[in-house]
């Protein structure tokens, strides 16, 4: 987890010290989060199911974690929602949503950089996720440049190691 505070934190930081992260900017939790929006926004971005989404949204036990999945909200008005699960150690990003109009901006390096700071506070040591090299070219170059990534290319996901340099 050292390997990517140390390489996410400063992407994060700069967005805040350039006033790139309006006033109205906010981080919640899922559990704290419009249900409904969530649901619409998987259904239309991610094209899950809609109960798929409703069921996992519940956080039951194959569910969204309510606590670690991360909500960004503008005016109190949901941009962008990046959603987790984890077992003990593992951790997995199961999906990140941004509004188009949002893209390229602040929400996603937000979403990420809370979304990590919440797994580490629950001690999680590896993080699964999935990067289309076309479409999420950010992400998965992100992915590599991290010192301790393991990268399968066949399916493009990544496993992070947080756990502390021995």
């Amino acid at each position: 987890m050292e390997s990517y505070k140390e390489a996410y934190t400063p992407v994060y930081e700069r967005i805040v010290q350039r006033g790139r992260m309006p006033a109205g900017a906010k981080m919640i939790p899922l559990k704290d989060a419009n249900r409904e929006e969530v649901c619409r926004l998987l259904i239309d971005y991610l094209g899950f199911p809609a109960h798929t989404a409703a069921e996992r949204l519940r956080g039951t036990e194959q569910g969204f974690s309510q606590t670690i999945s991360r909500v960004a909200l503008l005016d109190g008005k949901m941009v962008g929602v990046i959603l987790a699960t984890y077992h003990g150690i593992m951790g997995a990003i199961a999906g990140t949503v941004v509004l188009p109009e949002h893209r390229n901006s602040w929400v996603a390096p937000a979403l990420k950089y809370h979304i990590m700071h919440a797994l580490i506070a629950q001690n999680v040591k590896w993080v699964q996720f999935s990067a289309s090299e076309t479409q999420h070219r950010d992400t998965a170059n992100f992915g590599r440049r991290l010192p301790r990534a393991r990268v399968v290319k066949a399916v493009s996901t990544a496993v992070l190691d947080l756990r502390k340099p021995q």
